[in-house]
């Protein structure tokens, strides 16, 4: 008995993205015996990219229901049945994370169409649900919508059935290990998490040969052993900590293992810079590394600067004109008919005016002096991860509960735990400054 799964998402991290659609279609194999679907509220803005991909809007989920008021359903529906979708891990990634922010364990047997195709259906060039069902003569309505998706991946697993009777209660996929030595302990990598966190490989004599930190420990470590180099050759066993997100999971490393965990970021070539036009409007411009214009911040890539600050040009109404996104026409930019620029790039409003809100859409872009607190989700839906940043330096980090009220800086400080090694720190949070959500940041 199975229950085949597709969900849409608001990004590709089960950690830091959310759900907006699921569809659940009931089957024995054979024929389908119910089916359940609804648009789900992300608590989040959907990116842009994701809009086009899916036609999924931010006004079609606004009085959607969140996933704790469909949860119970979902476990109902479930229980005592084979969780399918096309790369089940990232469906069921999702599905578990949701979860677990709700306090509840959720666990089911897994079967994924990709490999099972792949065993019983060698040969393909390529195995995604579009290509594979084109090939097939599958019908797929609706790609990139949940019940489009499912109801493909519903008559693909028919097709499993048939080629092999005995699939209801066997999943024919290779052993996910089969390439990693068989010294190394199957029931640590049984066990590894698929979260945020620090991992340490060890080898027979206990020493360590690997560690990191990652978004996904279970990935970054299967990632590693199946190299195949020397040392994921001699390695045994494993353990990690949990973080709850990748720039805790840094902090922890480095208070930790100290400078031999620290891996110098990529360099910045591009700065973000300001300069006054001749009507005295504030502009965005984009330079090399090293010229003489003060920088605003700085990134690795043009497209990286030019997509951070496209973010900040759609929540602020700006010109991205004005703002080095899009090249001028010379006439109004592509947003102004839309009511979505405030109308610089016309000179419809005050030079002065804009340029505060040019001013308060900048600030934070770079890596702030001032005292901050980032404050992000924890290892469980209790608590709460924290760290204080003091003139571009992390100064204490740890764990709070999550409903301890926020206070002055040294009473929080005495509740967590002092950084060791605070350059490393303050290093590590400004490779990662623009990962961090704009809502973890507390201007203390």
């Amino acid at each position: 008995m199975f229950a085949i799964i597709d969900i849409e998402t608001t990004g590709g991290s089960s950690q830091r993205d959310n759900i907006t659609e699921i569809a659940v279609i009931l089957h024995d194999g054979y024929r389908e015996e119910r089916r359940f679907s609804t648009l789900l509220n992300p608590d989040e803005p959907i990116p842009p990219q994701i809009t086009m991909l899916t036609g999924i809007t931010n006004e079609m989920v606004a009085d959607a229901p969140k996933f704790h008021e469909v949860a119970k359903e979902l476990v109902l529906l479930t229980e005592g049945r084979t969780f399918v979708a096309h790369n089940v891990n990232f469906d069921y990634g999702f599905i578990r994370e949701a979860f677990k922010r709700l306090g509840y364990v959720y666990k089911r047997e897994l079967l994924c169409t990709v490999r099972m195709s792949r065993v019983l259906m060698p040969g393909h060039s390529t195995y995604s649900l579009g290509r594979l069902c084109e090939s097939l003569g599958i019908p797929l309505q609706n790609r990139h919508r949940a019940m489009g998706d499912a109801e493909a991946t519903a008559l693909l697993l028919e097709r499993l059935v048939r080629l092999q009777p005995g699939l209801t209660n066997q999943n024919p996929a290779p052993d996910p290990f089969q390439k990693i030595p068989s010294t190394f302990s199957r029931s640590r990598l049984a066990e590894m998490p698929d979260d945020a966190g620090v991992f340490w490989i060890y080898d027979q004599d206990g020493t360590v040969v690997h560690a990191g930190s990652a978004d996904s420990i279970k990935g970054n470590v299967m990632k590693w052993l199946l190299k195949g180099g020397k040392a994921a050759r001699n390695a045994v066993d494993l353990a990690w900590e949990q973080s709850g997100n990748y720039w805790m999971a840094g902090l922890i490393h480095i208070s930790q293992d100290g400078e031999t965990a620290w891996k110098m970021p990529p360099a910045e070539k591009i700065k973000v810079v300001t300069y006054y036009d001749q009507q005295d409007y504030l502009r965005v411009g984009y330079m090399p590394k090293g010229s003489a214009a003060e920088t605003v911040a700085g990134f690795k890539t043009l497209e990286d600067a030019r997509s951070v600050v496209s973010v900040r040009v759609k929540k602020y109404g700006l010109c991205p004109v004005l703002c080095g996104v899009e090249p001028s026409m010379g006439g109004p930019c592509s947003r102004y008919p839309f009511g979505e620029c405030s109308g610089a790039c016309c000179g419809e409003v005050p030079a002065g005016l804009y340029n505060e809100k040019v001013n308060e859409a900048l600030a934070g872009l770079g890596f702030p002096a001032s005292k901050i607190a980032i404050v992000d989700r924890g290892r469980n839906q209790g608590e709460i991860s924290v760290a204080l940043v003091r003139d571009g330096k992390c100064e204490a980090f740890g764990f709070l509960d999550a409903q301890q009220p926020w206070s002055a800086w040294d009473e929080i400080r005495d509740c967590l735990q002092e950084f060791r090694f605070p350059a490393l720190g303050g290093s590590w949070i400004r490779s990662v400054w623009n990962q961090i959500p704009a809502n973890s940041i507390k201007t203390m």
